[in-house]
């Protein structure tokens, strides 16, 4: 299949998906079509197609490319960013975040990196591949934020009703953070309708959005930042400050990974070459599909329930 059937006009990278067509992903890519609205001109037959056609050059790479994503040597962070860093780590954010198996920061090599994400939206790589490369202070500031992300393209509520709330937010990173329950004198002095006793709290936002990779079994794996990764691959940057968790167990592994990696463990940790972010960049393992813009909506329900107990 000529992939570029199916956009006959121009495409405008702005609007577009690319896809990574990956064995094992062909499930997962279709899933993911029939969630959005892509292109007209793109039929679940053409993905399948697209997909079976990049066969051969995953075999090629299996045989050419053995050991690739072996033994990733991790450069130590340059003095300059160090202060910067242990801003990071002080973080009360991102000692919560990562608070689940050893962690530890360095430069990880970008053409040795496996990626847990198949789909990179266009708008957000090229915004990011816009100016000159970094420098090492902007690029620590790029990989690993102090802060969160557009603060103009914040959270809305959209929908209020006696059961459900609905909120918006142009930020994709958005999702639901944590819930807390506060009690006694810890509870915010808010009128409500009575005496509260208790306030059951869901806090919603972005993410520390750190540059993250999983060590195991001797392979980098993404966790997060695919888009920063890969526009950074596309400038000419070899190495990036990351978070690195160490995970020396598959139960480790397990306890952190993306589903998207534990459901397909024997791929990324078995095989002699695994999807690597690189691979972005080869036409032959990838589609570009046109996708309207898209924004996060949360859509949070709630219920209770009352009822006399025995003592």
């Amino acid at each position: 299949m000529n992939v570029t059937n199916s956009c006959p006009e121009p495409l405008d990278v702005r609007h577009s998906t690319l896809c990574l067509l990956a064995p094992g992903q062909l499930s997962r890519l279709l899933r993911w079509m029939e969630q959005l609205p892509v292109s007209p001109n793109l039929r679940p037959m053409d993905l399948a197609d697209a997909w079976r056609a990049a066969g051969p050059s995953w075999e090629r790479l299996s045989r050419e490319e053995a050991g690739r994503a072996d033994e990733p040597v991790v450069l130590p962070l340059p003095p300059a960013v160090q202060a910067h860093v242990e801003a990071v780590i002080a973080t009360p954010a991102v000692q919560r975040t990562f608070d689940a198996v050893p962690v530890a920061f360095g430069l990880v090599p970008l053409a040795q990196l496996m990626v847990s994400q198949y789909s990179l939206t266009g708008a957000t790589v090229d915004a990011l591949t816009a100016g000159p490369p970094p420098g090492p202070e902007a690029l620590a500031a790029l990989c690993l934020p102090l802060q969160g992300g557009d603060a103009d393209a914040g959270l809305r509520l959209v929908h209020r009703g006696p059961r459900e709330l609905v909120f918006v937010s142009d930020t994709h990173d958005t999702r639901m953070l944590d819930t807390r329950c506060f009690l006694g004198a810890e509870r915010p002095d808010l009128p409500v309708r009575g005496h509260p006793e208790a306030m059951v709290g869901l806090f919603l936002g972005q993410s520390t959005n750190l540059v993250n990779v999983l060590l195991h079994r001797r392979r980098l794996l993404v966790n997060n930042g695919h888009h920063r990764l890969h526009a950074l691959l596309a400038a000419g940057v070899t190495h990036v400050p990351a978070l690195i968790q160490v995970c020396g167990s598959r139960e480790e592994f397990d306890e952190v990974a993306p589903r998207a990696a534990r459901d397909a463990y024997h791929p990324y940790f078995e095989s002699p070459r695994p999807p690597l972010l690189a691979d972005f960049a080869n036409p032959a393992l990838t589609l570009a599909v046109r996708t309207p813009p898209m924004r996060r909506e949360l859509k949070v329900t709630f219920e209770w329930e009352s009822k006399m107990v025995a003592i």
